[in-house]
C-alpha cells in the first residue's frame, strides 16, 4: 500500500500532538507515520536557513512502521559528491544532550525493519545510542553525520553511533554512491554489531572528519559481537570504508564475516592519517572462527597502517588474511608501518596467512616484526605467498625493522609452514632489520621454496639485517628440501651485523633440524663477493671445527646444535663428459648411514668452507666400525671450472 508523506516544519520538541499544516514536530511525524498504513516518508521543510537543531525532551517514538526519514529533503541540504571525501550539507540536526534524562537507551530506535534514515546529523547523545536497529532489518542508514557538528570537523560525540541487535539482519550502513556515505565519529563505538547475519557496512568514514583525513576517532571504529556472515567494505567500486582515528580500528569476536576493500589507519586517499593519538590496534579478532581479511581480487585488498599492531589474532581457528597491504600506503612504496608488530596470531590453529592464488599474498613490511606467531599459537598455520619487507614490486627495501617472521616459544606450535615447493607458495622475505626467519622454540615448521635476503627475482640483493634464518632451541624442522622447488634462495643477509650467516643453529635442544637442498650464498657481504658469512653456522661462534678420533671411535660426540655434526671433508672433484665424480671422507658416529648434499659455489669464504650456491645432488654413506666412511659420488651434472664444491652430511 501506498504510504503518505508527512513534513516536519518545527524544531520544537514534543509539540502539541498533531502533525499538520500549522505544525508537525519530528516526534508528531514519527508518530504519524507509525499510524498510518503502508510505507510512509518524512520529510523537512523547517522556515528559515539552517542548519535547524531539534533538541528531544524525551526518546523519539520508536519506528514500528517502515518509514523514510529523508533530512535532504530539508531545502539548503546538498549530498555528498565526493569520492575521496565529504561535501554534503546537512540541515537537520538531531541534539541528544538531554538523553542522560530519557530512562531509555535509543535516541531513534528502528524495530519495523526495511527503513531508511538519510540526511541528519546525531549528535551530543554522550548516554544514547544515537540509532538503535532493533530486531526487523532490511533497514539502511545512510549520508548522515553521526557523533559530529553539522559540519563533519569536530567531535559531538554519542554512546554509540549505530547499534544493531536483538537479531536485527541484512542492514545496509552506508553504500556504493557518495552520496550514501556515513560519517560516523566521535563516539564510543561507531557502529556496534550483534544483531542477525548479513549486515553490510560499506561506503563510510568511521573515526575521521569530512576530508577523511583528520582524526574524530571513536573508541572502537566498528565492534562485531556474536554476528555472523556480515560484511565490511566489500569489493564492489565504492564499498571501501575509511576506519582510522578510533583507539581500536574493528573489533571482532564473532564466526565468518568479511573484512574487504577497506583503508584502515590510513587517509581517504590511501596517504597518512593525522592521528591526534596513536592507536593500538587496527584489527582485533579474538574468540571466533572462519573470518576472512582480504581476498585475492585487488578490490578486496585491506590497506592496514599506522597502528602498534596491524592485525591480532587470537583463539582465531580458521582465519584467512590475504590480499593486504600491512605497513605501507595505498600504493604500497612508502612506509606507514605497525610500529610493534603487521600480523600477530596467538591460540589459532589452521590460520593461512597469504596463499598460492594470484593475488593472495600479502605484502608486511614497514612494521617492527612482519609476522608474530605468539606462544601457544597452535597447529597447521600457512604462511605462503607473501612480500614481507620489501615493496609492492618486491625490489625495493621497506623492511621491517625487527624480523620478517618470528615464531617465538610456541610450546604447542607445530606443522607451521613458511613457503611451500609451489611458485605460488614462495615468501620474499628481505630487506628486514633483523633476521628474515627467527624460530624459537618450535617444532616441525617446514620453510620451503622462499626468497630470504633477495629481491623478487631471486638474484638481485635486498639482504636482511642480521641472519637468513635464525633457529635457537629448535627442534625437528625442515629447512629447504630436495624435492623440486623445495630449497629456499638464502643470500645478502647480515650486513647489518658484520656476522651474519645464511641459517644459525643454536641452543642445546635445537636437534634433529633438517637443511638440504637450499642456495646459500654472498651472506655478510653487502651483496658482493667475496663471502664473509658461513652458509650454515652450528652454534652461532663462526666455523665449529669437526671433533675426529684419530684412534677410531667414538667420534663426533660433542653435544650441541644438530649435535655439532661432524662435517664432510672433500679431497676431490673431476668433472668430465656429463658428469662429475667426488671423493672424500666422514667421520663420525659408527654404523650410521648419512646422506650427503653436494653443492658448488663460485668461491669459497675466507673460513675456506664455502657456502653453498647451487645444489648438485646426494649420495648416501654408512661409517664403519672405526667412524669413518668414504665418499665416491659421481652426480649427472657438470660444474664449471674454478668452481668450488662443498658438502653437507645429515644423518638419520
Amino acid at each position: 500500500m501506498a504510504g503518505q508523506t508527512f513534513t516536519v516544519n518545527s524544531t520544537a520538541d514534543p509539540g502539541n500532538g498533531v502533525c499538520d499544516a500549522a505544525e508537525c514536530t519530528l516526534r508528531e511525524a514519527i508518530t504519524a507515520a507509525n499510524a498510518a498504513a503502508g510505507s510512509d516518508t518524512i520529510t523537512f521543510n523547517i522556515p528559515n536557513p539552517g542548519p535547524h537543531t531539534i533538541t528531544p525532551l524525551s526518546p523519539l517514538p520508536a519506528i514500528t512502521s517502515p518509514v523514510v526519514i529523508d533530512g535532504y529533503m530539508q531545502p539548503g541540504a546538498i549530498a555528498n559528491t565526493l569520492a575521496d571525501g565529504d561535501d554534503a550539507v546537512l540541515m537537520i540536526e538531531v541534539d541528544g544532550s538531554l538523553g542522560s534524562t530519557f530512562g531509555s537507551p535509543s535516541l531513534l530506535s528502528i524495530s519495523a525493519g526495511s527503513s531508511i534514515v538519510r540526511g541528519l546529523v546525531i549528535n551530543r547523545g554522550s548516554a544514547l545510542y544515537a540509532i538503535s536497529l532493533d530486531t526487523n532489518g532490511g533497514n539502511t542508514i545512510e549520508g548522515n553525520f553521526i557523533g559530529t557538528n553539522v559540519a563533519g570537523d569536530a567531535v559531538l560525540g554519542n554512546n554509540q553511533g549505530v547499534i544493531i541487535q536483538f537479531g536485527s539482519s541484512n542492514n545496509l550502513i552506508g553504500g556504493l554512491t557518495p552520496a550514501a556515505r556515513n560519517i560516523i565519529s566521535g563516539n564510543s563505538d561507531g557502529i556496534s554489531l550483534s544483531g542477525g547475519p548479513g549486515n553490510i557496512i560499506e561506503g563510510n568514514f568511521i573515526g575521521t572528519d569530512h576530508t577523511g583525513s583528520n582524526d574524530l576517532g571513536n573508541t572502537i571504529g566498528i565492534g562485531v559481537t556474536a554476528s555472523s556472515n556480515n560484511t565490511i567494505g566489500g569489493t564492489s567500486a565504492g564499498a571501501r570504508n575509511v576506519i582510522s582515528g578510533n583507539g581500536t580500528e574493528i573489533r571482532m569476536q564473532a564466526d565468518n564475516n568479511l573484512i574487504q576493500g577497506n583503508y584502515i589507519g590510513v587517509s581517504a586517499t590511501g596517504g597518512a592519517f593525522n592521528y591526534s593519538n596513536a592507536s593500538v590496534l587496527a584489527i582485533n579478532i579474538f574468540s571466533s572462527t572462519g573470518n576472512t581479511i582480504g581476498g585475492p581480487a585487488p578490490t578486496a585488498r585491506n590497506v592496514i597502517s599506522a597502528h602498534s599492531i596491524g592485525i591480532s589474532l587470537n583463539t582465531t581457528p580458521s582465519t584467512t588474511v590475504q590480499g593486504n597491504f600491512i605497513g605501507t600506503d595505498a600504493a604500497g612504496t612508502a612506509r606507514l608501518g605497525n610500529t610493534s608488530i603487521g600480523i600477530n596470531v596467538q591460540a589459532s590453529n589452521n590460520t593461512v596467512i597469504g596463499g598460492t592464488a594470484t593475488g593472495a599474498g600479502n605484502l608486511i613490511s614497514a612494521n617492527g616484526t612482519g609476522i608474530q606467531i605468539a606462544p601457544g599459537s597452535g597447529t597447521a598455520i600457512q604462511i605462503q605467498g607473501n612480500l614481507i619487507g620489501t615493496d609492492v614490486n618486491g625490489t625495493a627495501d621497506l623492511g621491517n625493522t625487527g624480523d620478517g617472521v618470528s615464531i617465538s616459544d610456541s610450546a604447542f606450535a607445530a606443522n607451521i609452514t613458511i613457503g611451500g615447493t609451489l611458485d605460488g607458495a614462495r615468501n620474499v622475505i628481505s630487506g628486514n632489520d633483523r633476521d628474515g626467519i627467527s624460530l624459537r622454540g618450535v617444532t616441525g615448521t617446514v620453510v620451503q621454496g622462499n626468497f630470504i635476503g633477495t629481491q623478487i627475482d631471486g638474484v638481485s640483493p635486498l639482504g636482511n639485517g642480521e641472519h637468513g634464518l635464525n633457529l635457537v632451541q629448535t627442534s625437528g624442522n625442515t629447512i629447504g628440501g630436495t624435492a623440486t622447488g623445495a630449497g629456499n634462495r638464502i643470500a645478502f643477509n647480515g650486513a647489518a651485523s658484520s656476522s651474519g650467516a645464511g641459517i644459525i643453529i643454536d641452543g642445546s635442544t635445537a636437534i634433529n633440524n633438517s637443511v638440504r637442498g637450499n642456495a646459500i650464498f654472498a651472506n655478510t657481504s653487502n651483496g658482493t663477493l667475496p663471502n664473509r658469512g658461513l652458509g650454515i653456522d652450528l652454534a652461532a661462534d663462526g666455523l665449529t671445527a669437526n671433533d675426529p678420533n684419530p684412534s677410531g671411535c667414538p667420534a663426533d660426540g660433542d653435544a650441541g646444535p644438530n649435535n655439532l655434526q661432524n662435517f664432510p671433508v672433500l679431497s676431490s672433484a673431476v668433472s668430465g663428459g656429463s658428469t662429475t665424480t667426488i671423493t672424500g671422507t666422514l667421520n663420525s658416529a659408527a654404523g650410521t648411514t648419512f646422506t650427503i648434499d653436494f653443492y658448488s659455489s663460485s668461491i669459497c669464504d675466507p673460513s675456506g668452507r664455502g657456502e653453498g650456491q647451487t645444489f648438485l645432488g646426494s649420495t648416501t654413506i654408512t661409517t664403519d666400525s672405526s667412524c669413518n666412511a668414504s665418499i665416491n659420488a659421481t652426480l649427472a651434472v657438470v660444474v664449471p671450472a674454478g668452481n668450488v664444491l662443498t658438502a653437507t652430511a645429515t644423518d638419520p
